[in-house]
């Protein structure tokens, strides 16, 4: 009998916290959905995956969150995922437009890049945070 393989992730690895890790799968359909064909269909999962972002933000984003400019290094400076910044405030305006039937395909195309951005950090960040192999 074969013993059946396990993967398992390096002991000095952080385990993200569960909120984290929801946070990132439905950014993930997010950025799908940005990019999936208009349609009533897409608006109304637009607005539920949505809704289920701004539900579990964090509540210090509701106090202040600051304005980044696209060309700054924004990520160097981020010593783990949460610090990353999130448009909030943007993905509340999509969300108030797509509810109110109002246009929004101009803020979702911001928000694509903002999203690749946030991903690409996410990704430089896992990988400078990698055990080098010796």
């Amino acid at each position: 009998m074969a013993n059946p393989m396990i993967a398992t992730a390096p002991t000095n690895s952080r385990a993200a916290s569960p909120r984290l890790e929801f946070e990132h799968l439905v950014l993930g359909d997010l950025r799908e959905l940005l990019n999936d064909e208009p349609g009533r269909e897409r608006d109304r999962w637009l607005l539920a995956t949505l809704d289920m972002l701004l539900v579990s933000r964090p509540r210090r984003s509701l106090v202040y969150l600051p304005v980044i400019p696209r060309d700054a290094d924004w990520v160097a400076g981020a010593s783990n995922p949460s610090e990353l910044p999130l448009p909030f405030e943007r993905l509340q305006r999509l969300r108030d437009r797509i509810a109110h039937r109002a246009p929004y395909e101009a803020l979702a195309q911001e928000l694509i890049v903002d999203l690749r951005l946030y991903f690409e950090g996410l990704r430089m960040q896992r990988e400078t945070s990698l055990p080098i192999a010796s």
